[in-house]
This record gives structure tokens, sequence and C-alpha cells, in this order.
């Protein structure tokens, strides 16, 4: 241990040598700094809340966190539970202490002016120097060690920490390339991801808390230090020291082949560290240890070799101090410890083998330092994100997009208000600036999470779009993380229709047209019969009810009247004016196409019609307010809103023929809907006023649009694969089929499936002769008369041979294969010990795209037989 001046000494003098960790200017503001900008990387959405003021109250915090005496806090064994003295705290106490204060400041409500964020930011800055500390060796081994010296890289301090601090030497991941001159250069940052993402798939690493915790910081500092404990502790078997063709066993040993005993009894070497007394109850004090065990289940005489009671046995787990190498008797720090083997699951996802062997051949420093930093970073950024759960609220989440009609989407997501009053909405646009947001929602103020969605229409065709759901409380928001889709690629061909559509968004206003029959005219219809034919869609209704209408003055006491809107599960219903409201388009997509309204007015008697079905007798109501012989069309009402679109509107007399109509025409004839106006209709206001509008609509061909789905491909072996998709006719006769090649041009479809009616169609297609070990692109396609819809692009990788490339058994007991297979594939072993009967015993592990490990822990002693396959066999 390096720490030669007593404690007790310090604190009564006030000077020497006190026992750090990482040093502070440098490489603690590193890692504090790096945690920030793997927020702002892997989830910008959380980064954003950490303004500039906050950030460097954080990393001047954690710099000053080594205060004295304060040092003395920061060691925590997680196996024992102790500090590095019985009257010091460990470092998840401490944290837990500052992590309440930082609560209470930002969230304080008992008087005005009392929430105090800079004083949180802060104290965040003491929680993540302990969470730091958790990620050196010596720390939650309580080995005390002397400060690191600004400017030398030698001394009385912890090899890895004067390691890491002294860039000459320290090539980790993380913190030579953040103490540079400039943070943000994009080297930088990709030498972050690369080290994060290699370790910790990009995600910050949320720490699940047990019983004893007392707070969300003092769960990330007990769990980083029991990961950080496992993985710089290694078993070893120390037996027979007096027998010179002992060397000892156990992972140590396959870490460094020399070890080997000493002359000295109990005492034992490996060449580049040095000695241990190789037991566990300072019974041997002769040697300087360079390492030396930390637990043991066997520790005393286990002979007799040539005499009773002379053979010195251990069995435990062991810490190695001079990671750099030597043996610890000079202030040098060299780096000459290299390990052949380092047998923790954190190495193997870092380097994507156990071995360490050329060409990526590293030393123990360089190990630590390429694992340890980065999850000293990825840790504080879970810790940074968990912080902002706690003051504000949750994060909320940004579901999936559901598609609704093919240039529509509904949002979703879901909100916690963890007991605050809260709101949310959504954010939305071509780009992740968004732009564009909807109507804010209540969120409630329960526990759970609640779910909410949010419609929007005329997107644009074979675009990505980005949404997230935002959510917000008195203490502040919070952003969802972004999710994306793409609108289907259409091609528009055939006679699609053209519209004039009606768009009234506001409760105090009427949009309409209207044209007033002579009396000639009126008296001719009241003695013959009428007849009134709408044929629109009827788009949006903006939440409210009586969106929509069209109607007759017959007589001044008598009007015949049409309500539209959608009720609350998406039906398209009609109100017979003082008449019971009726559902007459069932299917949620179906209320959004173009149907056929008419008044037909028969011997004295009207009915309403829809799509050639009588609904109902219209009596008719006294309207004084409406003119004799006046025909209308739109929002009838100053309260109703809505959104239609109107193809054709036409006003025939029994005898006489059609004597007011409206025409839009469709894409080919003419290019654009024309003017109702200037088909002798008035429009009532002649200029709406934003948002309400009259607009022209060309080719509104999105009722038409069928949808098309790709969806993952099934059965895919060696030369054959399972296309599978899925197509909704939306009510107009349709086709189906897959596009597929090696390469996103496709170059080869699937022959088309007739498909018929409302809903989703499943379509599924089988490939044969294809190539093994190849990737395939292939997208769903759906057409009618009028458009040509494109789902996404997928792919798939057909299946290639599975080839052992090296198998050994590392321990007895043990048994571990290496393989290649199928990127993306799951695998499974599985054993047999007499060729007949095979038992699965477990999946594959990816060590890199195409390459995979299993490990079997259990190996039976007396031999087995060992098979890899897909686990989809």
């Amino acid at each position: 241990m390096k720490c030669f001046l007593l404690l007790a000494l310090l604190l009564l003098l006030g000077s020497g040598t006190p026992c750090h960790a990482h040093e502070d200017t440098h490489t603690h503001s590193s890692l504090s700094v790096a945690a920030l900008l793997f927020l702002d990387q892997a989830f910008p959405e959380d980064g954003v809340l950490f303004s500039p003021a906050l950030r460097d109250l954080i990393v001047d915090a954690s710099i000053h966190e080594d205060d004295n005496p304060n040092f003395v806090n920061h060691f925590f064994n997680p196996k024992t539970g102790k500090a590095m003295f019985i009257w010091a705290d460990t470092a998840p106490k401490r944290a837990s202490d500052f992590w309440t204060s930082a609560l209470q400041k930002y969230r304080c409500t008992t008087s005005i002016g009392c929430r105090d964020p800079l004083g949180a930011a802060s104290d965040l800055g003491h929680v993540l120097h302990l969470l730091q500390d958790m990620t050196s060796p010596a720390h939650v081994h309580l080995d005390q060690h002397g400060q690191i010296l600004l400017g030398h890289c030698d001394g009385d301090g912890d090899d890895f920490e004067i390691w890491g601090y002294c860039t000459d030497i320290g090539t980790n991941a993380i913190v030579q390339y953040i103490t540079s001159t400039n943070i943000h250069t994009a080297a930088i940052l990709a030498r972050l991801a690369t080290g994060l993402q290699t370790i910790f798939a990009n995600q910050p690493q949320h720490a699940a808390a047990t019983g004893g915790d007392l707070n969300t910081a003092y769960t990330y500092v007990r769990s980083l230090a029991n990961q950080v404990y496992d993985f710089s502790t290694f078993q070893v078997t120390l037996t027979d020291t007096f027998n010179p063709n002992d060397r000892g066993s156990g992972e140590l040993k396959r870490m460094f082949s020399s070890l080997e005993e000493t002359t000295v009894p109990a005492a034992w070497w490996i060449e580049n560290i040095g000695y241990s007394q190789g037991d566990c109850n300072d019974t041997g004090t002769l040697l300087n240890q360079s390492w030396w065990m930390m637990s043991c289940t066997l520790d005393g005489p286990c002979g007799p070799w040539y005499a009773p009671n002379s053979v010195y046995c251990v069995d435990g787990m062991a810490y190695i101090e001079n990671t750099g190498g030597g043996t610890g008797s000079t202030f040098e720090i060299p780096e000459n410890l290299y390990p052949a083997v380092y047998e923790k699951e954190w190495f193997r996802r870092r380097y994507g083998s156990y071995n360490n062997v050329a060409p990526h051949r590293n030393s123990m420093l360089r190990i630590y330092g390429d694992v340890l930093y980065p999850a000293a970073v990825a840790y504080g950024a879970g810790l940074l994100q968990a912080f902002l759960d706690e003051v504000i609220m949750p994060k909320p989440i940004t579901d999936k997009p559901s598609q609704l009609t093919g240039l529509g989407v509904q949002l979703n997501g879901r909100v916690r208000p963890q007991g605050e009053v809260a709101s949310a909405w959504f954010e939305w646009g071509t780009d992740t600036n968004y732009g564009t947001a909807t109507a804010m929602q209540d969120a409630g103020s329960g526990r759970a999470l609640t779910n909410l969605n949010a419609r929007i229409e005329g997107l644009t065709a074979d675009t990505v779009y980005f949404c997230r759901i935002v959510s917000s409380n008195r203490f502040g928001l919070r952003h969802g993380t972004n999710q994306t889709f793409r609108t289907p690629e259409l091609f528009v061909a055939g006679d699609v229709p053209n519209a004039w559509q009606i768009t009234d968004d506001s409760t105090t206003s009427s949009l309409k047209y209207t044209t007033n029959l002579s009396a000639a005219l009126q008296q001719t219809a009241n003695a013959n019969g009428w007849r009134y034919s709408v044929n629109a869609r009827m788009v949006d209704d903006f939440g409210g009810t009586k969106a929509m209408t069209f109607s007759y003055g017959a007589l001044a006491t008598k009007r015949f009247l049409i309500w539209w809107d959608f009720d609350a599960n998406g039906n398209l219903t009609a109100e017979i004016e003082s008449g019971a409201v009726q559902v007459v388009a069932t299917n949620g997509l179906d209320a959004t196409q173009y149907h056929t309204h008419e008044i037909i007015d028969t011997n004295g008697t009207a009915r309403y019609w829809f799509d050639g079905r009588m609904i109902g007798v219209m009596p008719g109501v006294n309207s004084p307010n409406t003119p004799a012989g006046q025909v209308s069309w739109g929002s009838g009402s100053s309260a109703g809103m809505g959104q239609m679109n109107f193809h054709e509107v036409e006003f025939e007399i029994t005898g006489v023929g059609v004597v007011a109509s409206y025409h839009a025409g469709t894409g080919s004839n003419p290019g654009a809907a024309p003017n109702p106006v200037t088909q002798g209709w008035t429009a009532t206001p002649a200029a709406p006023q934003l948002p309400n509008a009259f607009t022209p609509i060309a080719s509104d061909f999105e009722p038409y649009v069928p949808l098309a789905e790709t969806l993952p491909a099934g059965d895919v072996q060696f030369d054959s694969a399972q296309l599978n998709g899925r197509v909704d006719p939306r009510g107009s006769p349709a086709q189906g089929w897959f596009e597929w090649g090696e390469a996103p041009d496709y170059r080869n479809a699937t022959s088309p499936v007739n498909l018929n009616g409302f809903g989703w169609r499943n379509l599924s297609e089988n490939l044969n002769g294809l190539g093994s070990g190849r990737t395939y692109h292939y997208r769903a396609v759906a057409s009618n008369d009028f458009v040509l819809a494109y789902g996404a692009d997928q792919t798939l990788v057909t299946e290639q041979s599975v080839v052992i490339i090296s198998n050994e058994v590392p321990v007895p007991g043990q048994f571990r294969v290496t393989f290649s297979g199928t990127p993306g594939t799951a695998y499974e072993a599985l054993r047999s010990t007499d060729l007949s009967t095979w038992m699965p015993i477990g999946e594959g592990v990816k060590i890199s795209n195409g390459l995979f490990e299993f490990r079997d822990t259990s190996s039976p002693s007396t031999g087995a037989f060992y098979r890899i396959r897909s686990a989809i066999e």
C-alpha cells in the first residue's frame, strides 16, 4: 500500500500526502465534462436541460470534492460495506447526502425564491466525483495511496490514477482526448462514442436499487463499486510453497504464467509485478506486497508434504496494486504488465475476446483505462438523467407512430406525471428542429403512465418525419427520445378527384356557399319534387360537434338539413335535423372516404340517402332565418368546427333538371379545383380569416391511397426466405406484391395478389435460390387504379454455415467455444454425453458482427459433446 504517512498524523499536522483518487483539475473535470458530452450526443433531449451555468458548477464541484479532509470519505468496499476508516463515511453514504440536498434545493416550494438550481448543480457535481472514484480499483479495495502532484507523472500515488493523469503515458479512450485544448473536436466525440458504445451499447447504466439503498445516488455509487471490485479482483490458488514444481493455479495464473513460489515460505512472485505474502491473515509481513489476497476460502497449513504442517495453502481472491508493473519500490510508473487473458465480461465487450493477444495486446493500465473511464462516463450520464427524472418528472416515452392514412399518422407517447399536475404535446417536422407542435393535452397527476396521442394529416409523400413527446410540470420540461417515420412513396395515376376544401377552425364563425332559387323554381320544386346531392369527404372535425352540413330551405317555414361529424371512435355520423345521430360509415378509414349524400323529395316526403342507402325520413324544421329557396353547403353553425372536401354538388328539380351545381373536376381536367364562385355560388364570408380557409385541392388522392407495410422476413435459410408484409386496400380494389434484390434498386418482383375491402391483409411470398450469407433488400408494394404506394425498405441476411473457430477448457469444469455464423441470428448450444440425447444449455454471445462465443460453466467432469445450432430451428 502506497500511503506511507498515517492519516492521524495528516489530520494532526494538516499537511503531508493525503489519500486521493483520480487527479482533480484534469481527470475528474474531464470525466464530468465527458459525461455531459455523452448525454449531449446520445440523449440530446436531456443534455439541453443542463445550461452552461449549471455545467460549470457541476464540473467545478467535481474538482473540489477532494478538498481536505473530504477525501477520507471516498472509499467503499462493496463486499464488506466498509469505509477506509471506521469513523469515516462510505462513498455511497456521502453521495446520498449530496443527492438529498440537491433534490431539496431544486424542488423547494416552502417560500418564494427558495428554489436553488445552481446549488443543486453543485451538489450534483460532488456526487459525480464520488461516482468517478469508484472506477479507481484502489478505492473499492481500500488501498491507501498518495496524492498526484500537478505536473508530475511519478510519486506515491496509485499507478492507474497517475497513468490516467499523465497524457504522455495514458492512452485511454476518454481522459487523454478530453483533456486536450479543444474538448469539442470531432476526434474527441468519435473516440468517446467508440469507447462507450462498445462497452455500454450507448446507454447510461441505470442501476437497480435494493432494499438497503438510501436513494438513487447511493444505488449508482454502490452498483459501480461492485462492478469495479469484481473487474479488478482475480481468483488464485496457492499451494505447496516448498515444492518447486508447484506454481499455483486459477484466474491469476492464467493471466500471468510466471506466477511461482519463492524461497520464502508463503511468498509468491509474478514477473513484472513482484511479491505477495500469499495469505489473508496478515501473518506474513516480510515482503513489500505488490499484490495480495483480498479474501480466502482456504488459508492455513495444509500439509504434510515432507513433514506435518509444512505446507501453506491459500485459495481466494487477489488484488494487484502495481498495475503498471514493477515492485512499487520506486516513484516511476512503468507500463510493462500484460496479462495473457482477462476473464471479465467488460473486457470482452470492449475487445471482443477474453484473450489479450496481438495485434490488440493491452497493458493492465490500458485495459483499466479503456474500460473503467467509459464506465465512469456512462454511469455519470445515467446519474444526470436520473436527476432530471426526480427533480422534474420521469422522461416521457415517444412510441412508434401509427399510420392512419397514406399521408396522415397518429403520434403516440406516454407520460408519467409522478404526482404532479402535468401536460404534454408532440413536436414534429422534417428534421430534429421539429418546428410544429400539436395542441397541449392534460396528462393528469397520477403515478402511472398515461397514454397520449395526436393525429396529423396532410403530410408530404415519401418524406422522413421526426417526432417526440414533450411533458411539462411546474418544475420544468422533459423531452422524449426522437422517433422517425416515413410517409409512403406514391405514384399517382388515373383521374383522381379534385376538391374544394372548407376549413372552419373556430367556434365563432360559419363558412358556407349558397345560391337562391327563383320563386318560380321554388314553386316547381315543391310541386314536382327535387334531389339535392353532395359528393364529399369529411377530413376532420377538430374535436367539435355539428362539423359540416348541407341544407335546402323549401319554404320560409321548412328547412331540410343534415349535420356531419366524427364520433369518438372515428366513425362518420349523420344527424337529420331534429332527429337522432346515426353512424353511416363504421370503418375509421371509410369515414374519411368520398361518399354521396342525397336529400330526395318525392310526393311531398323528403328522405336522406347515403351511398344509395336510405337512412331516414326528413320531416323538415321551421327555420325563419333560412330564406326560402336557399341551397347551402359548408359549416352551417358558428359553434361547429371541421374540415371537409367537396367534389360535386347538384340541386336538381324533377322535370326541369340541374339548376345549381359545383364540379371540382379531376386532376387531369381541370388541373385544379375551380372556385365555386365562378360556378354561381356566393361565399360567406368572401375572404375567411386564418385559420379558417377556402382551399382548392388538386388531385385529392389520399382517400384512395392503399397502405403498404413491409414486415420482417421469416424462415430465413441458407438459400430461401419468406418475405412478409401487409396491405390495406382501403375500399378500392388493389394488388400487392414485393420488390426485392441485393441493392435498394431491387430489380426483382413477385407476382401481384388481388386484395379488396377495408383493413390490413397479410401478404407473404417465398423466395428460393438465394445465395448463402448474402444481404437482400425488399419492400411491400400496393397499387390500385389511382395510386402506387411503397412500404419501407427492409433487409434480410441468409444463413451461413456455423464454423467452429476455437475451443478450449479454460479451467476444469468449464468449456468455451468460439464460432462464426450469420450476423443477427441467435444461436444456442446443446450438450450430450452419449451423442444420442441433446440438451439445450444456453445461447451464444455475440463478440462481433458474425462472431459468437459460448461458455459452459458446468461442463461434466467425465467429458461431453457439444453442438451449435440456430435458436429458431
